[in-house]
């Protein structure tokens, strides 16, 4: 029997892949908890370019920690999680408080109860729905905004309008079919409902900021107090909620194989 703690514990990369979410206990788990779905075999899901699958971590750590660092203007960003939380404990600018959210989210963010497996192709924007959350400034990497467009242009019934290129590729399309034109089978056998208000799964539990909110992309040359106090509540309340829903997640993925 395999409880929470499994789906919770941070992944570190191996030698099948440096990245949390393609290395060998990654594989495993797509194998196991997608066999009925997309494939039983650990090298469906294998190496990027190479596969017919790849792992894809759904909730951000880089997208918010980003943002805070330049809400303290940090003069250089710094690449990757680890090196962004070290920047984030640093500074005398960030709560104690906010330090320590950021501590837990940086090592559940690379867990299972943050990872599902998406079709691998070519790495571009068009091509791969892994790139296109990431990349694209109509989601920058949140899957509500993300999922929310698959919904609405994948499973929105023969009206729907497809606007987004990732949607149509072969490989793209062969991953959809799998579940049967439906959403509901969709948002199961993935194991997203806990991203969910309601039962029938057509509200998403907001992660991405609304309009009021404080979120940069990019360094600005002014940030007021008011804008540094905005994100920062804004961070919180994006850490917090990522974090409830990750947690629900594992508790689910730990009782759905008992």
């Amino acid at each position: 029997m395999t409880d929470k703690l499994f789906f919770t514990s941070e992944v570190i990369g191996d030698k099948y892949s440096t990245d949390p979410d393609s290395a060998g206990k990654s594989r495993k788990f797509y194998a196991k908890y997608w066999e009925n779905t997309l494939s039983p075999n650990c090298t469906d899901y294998s190496t990027a370019g190479k596969a017919i699958y790849r792992g894809d971590t759904t909730i951000s750590f880089n997208t918010i920690a980003g943002s805070v660092l330049r809400l303290v203007m940090t003069a250089d960003m710094p690449q990757g999680s680890f090196a962004r939380l070290q920047a984030i404990q640093s500074s005398e600018l960030i709560t104690d408080d906010l330090k320590r959210q950021f501590t837990e989210f940086q090592k559940l963010y690379h867990s299972l109860a943050n990872f599902l497996p998406l079709p691998d192709d070519k790495w571009h924007r068009h091509t791969n729905m892994n790139t296109a959350k990431g990349a694209s400034a109509a989601y920058h990497d949140f899957p509500d905004l993300f999922y929310q467009a698959v919904h609405d242009q994948v499973f929105g019934g023969p009206n729907a309008v497809v606007t987004e290129p990732v949607f149509t590729t072969n490989k793209s399309l062969a991953y959809f079919k799998r579940f049967n034109g439906q959403w509901r089978q969709f948002v199961e056998q993935n194991y997203l409902q806990d991203f969910f208000t309601d039962d029938t799964y057509n509200e998403f539990i907001r992660l991405a900021p609304t309009d009021t909110d404080i979120v940069l992309y990019r360094a600005r040359k002014v940030v007021t107090p008011m804008d540094r106090e905005n994100g920062m509540a804004y961070a919180q309340y994006f850490l917090t909620t990522a974090m409830t829903i990750l947690n629900n997640r594992a508790s689910r993925l730990a009782d759905s194989k008992k």
